[in-house]
């Protein structure tokens, strides 16, 4: 009875520590196993389980991702968004969506000249379901867009043209504040000609530009603010301040406050990334100069204190010169990805444990696996189908794209006991039905969009995009 009371304990203990292990998400923006595009992929906390989800395959014209940029954005435990910078018809870059239980990737929105083109950061899921992104070139100036896409109707809206005056190339990501405005910072532009803060009030469409860099204060923002859990915003610039090297700061959206707290010295040259939050208000950053290899560093803040400190210096052989921002995950340690370094020069995915001040190296980017990750990653616990997709040749769907009315031919094969579920572009069950017979006549009652057919027979299943127009 005591073995088997230690046994029960040792297995309760195995479970609470697997966990606690996080899984985490992210894009590749070169190799993998398509044709060298990129990829999303997926990794646990503890360096197993490496899984490329969706290799990238695409080219000009063809609806697959090409050189992801960003990250993904979680809508649900299946579906995800994302951004591609050289994806879509015209090879600008795209909108796609990627429903993980189907393994269905659907390019959304092809990107143009006057649309914007060259997407660099991550959407922003915003509270009123919609999403909002920055492009780094495009629209009336060719400097950069604003905009909303609502993933339900497709609808791409810009919101603001970027121009010298407001801010120029935003080569960042979109955060939503307490007050529900959107924040964003612009890389150059505006009074002094080194970049903006911005926002913008999607209850009343209006943009407004609420602080211009300088290169006292710092200058070159790139990246995404992190909304802390005082309400204030903070940030990073890529160079300027007394140093030369780049600075942190905080912007106060209740007062319109901006405020330098710290220049860079030992690391700098913060590129792409943003500061995370941990316990006690006390920030963590990535450099990707500076330290004492010249590669970047790992560094806490505490604004409470002005006290900055580096925890660790990157090195080649271990990964070197990131350009994202680490995660603080929900077992306390920090994560993040370096673009080069590593075994194959393609960067690493590592982690830093802060209780023991100890950094490994989870992955090692290569061509095959992909390499070159740009951005932060994720946290997410996913519903992945990890069972294989069955031939879509036993299914036919017609007309496609439909009015509202499609015929669905199945094979002699499958069916016999088949369920058709019907999900929208967020990724919600609209309809299921029972087919019984191997042709159905089928009304498709739904506002116009992208659906996803999926057919379920037992542990088969099969899938099919459809366009309601």
């Amino acid at each position: 009875m005591k073995h088997s009371t230690s046994l029960l304990i040792f297995l309760i203990a195995v479970f609470y520590i697997q966990a606690q292990t996080p899984q985490l998400w992210g894009v590749k923006s070169f190799g993998g196993s398509g044709v060298g595009q990129g990829n999303i992929f997926r990794i646990n906390g503890d360096g197993t389980g490496y899984t490329e989800i969706h290799p990238c395959a695409g080219f000009v014209g063809l609806a697959d991702c090409n050189s992801p940029v960003g990250n993904i954005v979680p809508a649900s435990s299946s579906l995800i968004y994302g951004m591609s910078g050289a994806s879509g018809v015209n090879g600008l870059g795209d909108i796609f969506s990627y429903h993980t239980a189907t393994r269905v990737y659907t390019s959304l929105f092809s990107m143009d000249s006057a649309s914007g083109i060259y997407p660099w950061g991550t959407l922003l899921l915003a509270s009123d379901n919609n999403l909002y992104g920055l492009t780094s070139n495009g629209g009336t100036f060719d400097k950069g867009v604003l905009f909303r896409f609502d993933p339900s109707s497709l609808v791409y809206s810009k919101l603001h043209e970027f121009d010298s005056i407001t801010g120029q190339f935003p080569n960042s990501s979109l955060v939503q504040a307490d007050n529900g405005k959107i924040y964003g910072v612009a890389a150059s532009g505006g009074n002094n000609s080194f970049g903006t803060l911005f926002s913008y009030d999607i209850s009343s469409s209006t943009f407004t530009v609420v602080h211009h860099f300088s290169i006292s204060t710092g200058r070159l923002p790139f990246g995404k603010l992190l909304k802390a859990s005082n309400g204030l915003l903070y940030g990073t610039t890529t160079i300027g301040g007394s140093t030369g090297g780049g600075t942190i700061f905080s912007f106060n959206p209740a007062t319109n406050v901006y405020t330098n707290l710290h220049e860079l010295a030992d690391g700098n040259f913060p590129y792409w990334g943003s500061l995370a939050e941990g316990a006690g208000s006390i920030l963590y950053g990535t450099t990707s100069q500076g330290g004492a290899n010249s590669g970047g560093v790992i560094f806490r803040y505490n604004p409470n204190t002005n006290v900055y400190t580096k925890l660790h210096d990157f090195a080649e052989a271990t990964g070197w010169k990131p350009r994202g921002n680490v995660t603080l995950a929900s077992d306390g340690n920090l994560y993040g990805a370096t673009v080069f370094g590593g075994d194959d020069n393609f960067g690493v995915v590592y982690s830093y444990h802060l209780s023991t001040n100890t950094y490994s190296v989870l992955h090692h980017g290569s061509i095959a696996q992909g390499g070159w990750c740009n951005n932060e990653l994720i946290e997410f616990d996913a519903i992945v189908n990890i069972e294989p997709i069955f031939q879509q040749d036993l299914i036919s769907v017609h007309p496609n794209p439909s009015n509202g009315f499609i015929t669905v031919k199945l094979q002699d094969a499958v069916h016999q006991d088949v369920l058709l579920s019907v999900m929208n572009g967020m990724g919600q069950t609209v309809d299921a039905i029972k087919l019984n017979s191997n042709r159905e006549e089928i009304r498709l009652h739904y506002p116009p969009g992208i659906y996803i057919l999926t057919f379920i027979q037992n542990d088969k299943r099969w899938t099919r995009k459809v366009v309601v127009g």
